[in-house]
């Protein structure tokens, strides 16, 4: 999600395939069968991507101190 926000046309590249795709399918492959593992809920899922989102607000304050203190520039030149 951070990446496509950044550049909508990065959902396209061969970098989510090859690399994100690969660190979530090859541990997958070799959890045994037999494993007593429950399967994920519907309501993981939105919690998976809104619970990251909400906990990203708090540290908001302290990034944007921190850049001010450190005189960090996001966009020079513009």
């Amino acid at each position: 999600m951070a990446e496509a926000s950044i550049n909508p046309t990065s959902l396209i590249g061969g970098f989510w395939v090859f690399v994100y795709g690969l660190m979530v399918y090859l541990p997958a492959c070799t959890v045994p069968g037999d494993r007593p593992a429950t399967p994920p809920r519907w309501w993981h899922y939105p919690l998976a991507v809104v619970l990251p989102l909400i906990a990203a607000i708090p540290v908001v304050p302290v990034v944007v101190l921190l850049r001010k203190w450190l005189g960090v520039q996001l966009f020079p030149g513009t």
